[in-house]
């Protein structure tokens, strides 16, 4: 058994062995297994289904998810990712960038671990974190949990059916399984930004109409949404996203 899995579903070939791959090859103090998921010719509909696949071809006790085009910069990035991992308990997650709500209850104050992040609009980079620090929700770029946990709580292929929101839902399921959330200081690069897509306010939906006893309000690195009136609350996001991206063009 190894130290750690990194399990990738990619789409670009070019991008996951000139990014990922080769930085990982550099990582020293870590035994670790890298389970990397062609999806170039469509195979699998969902983030959620590749990485359930991914992950049952593991054998680690610890998992990391993360993107094709995440770079880890120091080369003890990936082991001190799997010390952080030792510390927490059984349904805790653990990611590299993550959001909670500022105290006026309404904005968004992101946090990040020593890392840089192309898009800075994404992520604040002036609020990094020196040890654990607790967040609502984690971005997808780069997250891990425990096998264990996993087993309990794979990815929900059904609410997360596209390729949005599945770290979200994994941090909301820790935290209904009285689990932590946490941003570690982990010194890495993501070198996209992505898109809001509908898709991302269907899958957006989902989580609000599943989680809607446990949370007044679902929290991502994107966006916050109440979950009082989840189809008028993705109806009126999707509308100001929108007129956001035809002000960009």
């Amino acid at each position: 058994m190894k130290d750690i899995a990194l399990v990738c579903c990619y789409n670009n070939a070019e991008m996951y062995n000139n990014i990922l791959k080769r930085t990982l090859v550099n990582q020293k103090n870590i035994d670790y297994e890298l389970i990397g998921i062609d999806n170039s010719n469509g195979m699998f509909p969902s983030a959620a289904s590749a990485l359930n696949y991914g992950i049952g071809e593991s054998d680690s006790e610890y998992i990391i998810v993360v993107h094709q085009d995440f770079e880890f910069i120091n080369e003890d990035a990936l082991a001190s990712f799997f010390q952080y991992s030792k510390q927490v308990n059984d349904n805790d997650i653990l990611g590299v960038a993550g959001a909670v709500l500022a105290d006026n209850a309404k904005i968004l104050k992101r946090f990040i671990g020593r890392n840089r992040i192309i898009y800075s609009s994404l992520i604040d980079s002036t609020n990094r974190v020196k040890g654990f620090k607790k967040v609502e929700s984690l971005d997808e770029c780069c997250f891990g949990f425990k096998r264990s946990f996993w087993e309990k709580h794979p990815f929900d292929e059904i609410a997360c059916n596209k390729w949005d929101l599945y770290a979200v839902d994994m941090c909301l399921e820790a935290y209904r399984n009285n689990g932590g959330v946490y941003v570690i200081p982990i010194d890495s690069l993501h070198h996209s930004g992505g898109n809001i897509t509908k898709n991302f306010y269907k899958s957006l939906n989902n989580l609000m109409k599943k989680y809607e006893k446990d949370k007044k309000k679902i929290i991502t690195t994107c966006v916050v949404s109440d979950t009082r009136h989840p189809d008028f609350e993705c109806l009126k996001l999707n509308l100001i996203n929108e007129v956001r991206m035809r002000r960009k063009r």
